[in-house]
Formats: structure tokens, sequence, C-alpha cells
């Protein structure tokens, strides 16, 4: 994750995806989908804080190529925020694909990082497709989200609905109105921050939690048994009302960005530096 940012901030998204393109013809290929946070807390086996000690070496699988190497790290584990295999660390080793495969991710010796990943022959394996980022470079809303906000909230989705192509040759100052509102969705958040990078307010600095209708500030009234939205601009989604002495849960949830004074700040800059540069390209 930090991997590719430095890589976009220092090259540039176009020459990146460029680059992207020609791999396959290189090397093997890490065909990877940029996630938010959220969701790769959401779908991963486990989520942990871990130190790296040191590589200790490089083993084959049964399959014997040399693509089939894996690397094996000796860890320190610090905290486990997730896990569906309580001894998952209990040998302290971690498993990434090996240096030979464009998936596998460069760690650094006495670095911490926070990473998700999944179970492979119960041992703890990571690649260049999960979350993998230095402990020191997590937002605050970040770190509250592994350790409790994105687990509360995994039954709503983070959705993005705009490709890169999208934002590169559409995008406008208005991309983040809806941030301000915070639009109620049935099920989902619409990350349109995605490509954003350095402005990611909703990747760095905001979860997509869900809420009940009863605490939101728009008027609601009710169709043959449904909550209708009647406020929220262009969403207008009809709701199916949750019980009311549950939570709301599966595809009846209430979603949206959550609101905080970080995620509002970085709107803001977000805002002022789209603003200089509408101003800009408008003079002659």
């Amino acid at each position: 994750m930090l991997r590719v940012s430095m890589m976009i901030r220092s090259i540039g998204l176009p020459l990146m995806f460029a680059l992207l393109i020609f791999l396959p013809f290189y090397t093997d290929a890490c065909s990877c989908v940029f996630s938010h946070p959220q969701e790769h807390f959401c779908s991963a086996d486990f989520v942990a804080l871990v130190s790296i000690k040191g590589l200790v070496g490089a083993n084959r699988n049964n399959q014997g190529s040399d693509f089939d190497l894996y690397n094996v790290y000796k860890i320190k584990l610090h905290r486990l925020y997730k896990t569906s295999t309580p001894n998952a660390f209990a040998k302290g080793y971690l498993f990434t694909p090996s240096s030979l495969n464009s998936c596998s991710p460069n760690l650094v010796k006495n670095t911490a990082y926070l990473i998700t990943g999944r179970m492979v022959n119960n041992n703890p394996y990571v690649s260049f497709c999960n979350f993998i980022q230095e402990n020191s470079t997590l937002t605050h809303r970040q770190r509250k989200g592994f350790r409790r906000t994105y687990g509360l909230n995994c039954g709503c989705k983070v959705r993005d609905t705009r490709s890169y192509a999208y934002h590169l040759f559409n995008h406008t100052s208005e991309t983040l109105e809806s941030g301000h509102r915070s639009p109620v969705n049935s099920g989902f958040c619409q990350w349109d921050t995605k490509w954003e990078i350095e402005n990611d307010c909703q990747g760095m600095h905001s979860a997509c939690v869900r809420v009940k209708p009863k605490v939101l500030n728009g008027n609601y009234r009710r169709r043959n048994g449904l909550l209708v939205s009647e406020n929220y601009g262009h969403i207008n989604d009809v709701i199916p009302q949750p019980p009311t002495d549950t939570p709301p849960s599966g595809p009846g949830y209430l979603c949206r960005w959550a609101m905080n004074p970080d995620y509002m700040q970085c709107v803001q800059r977000k805002k002022d530096r789209d603003a200089v540069h509408i101003e800009r390209e408008s003079v002659p």
C-alpha cells in the first residue's frame, strides 16, 4: 500500500498506469484490486500489527516452479485485531511470495507493519495485494478503524463506482460535495476520493458506517411499509426498515461515511486546492 502510494507520487498516475499495462510482457504481473482499508479488514483471514525481525529463507511449494517459491520472515506479533485461526502466529513466522514474484512485498527489517492476509496451509500469508503499511504512517482514523470501527461495520460495503479514467477526465471541484452531506445509501458508501492519493479523505480519515433511521438528519416517510428518504439529493433509495430491537444488518443497512474533524478538514483542504486549480486554469 505504501509502496504503491510512493511510486504514484514519484512518477505520476498516468505513467504508473502505462507501466501496469506493459508489465505483463516482462514479468509475472501482480494483478490486484485497489481496496479501501475497511474492505481489506473485512475480507481478511487475519489483521495484525507485526515487526519484521528478518528474512529466514525461501521455501518451495509442491509445484516446483521458481514462481512458486515463498519467503519466510521471522516476526514479532504486537497485536492481533482479527483472526480465523487463533494460533496463526504461534510459530512467529510470516509467509510471502518469493522475491521472484511481482506480488512479493518489500518488508524491511526492524519495521512495524499493519498487515491483512489469508491463511494458506495453516500459515499466515500476505502479498502485495493485501493491506501492508508501515504502522508509523497510519492516520489516527485508520488506527481506530482497524481497532474497532471497520470490524463493526463490515455489513456496509465501500463501492467504487468511478474508474480512474472517469476521475482523470471528468474530475471537478464538486467531487466531494456529497462528502459534506454524507449521503445515506442502502448498504454501501461510494468511494469518491479513491484516486486522490494525497487527499484520499475517505480512505485515510473515514469509515463506511451503519446508521439507524432515527439518528439521521433527513426526513423519512413510509411507503407500503418501507422507509423512504425525502431530502438526500440524488440519493432517494427505498430502504427496508430494520427491526426496532436489533441493529441494522444485511442489505437493509443504512450506510454513510463517518463524519469527524479529520475527515472534514481533509475535505476542506481538497476544496481549497481544487478552487486554486480552477482559478489558475481560468486565467488566460
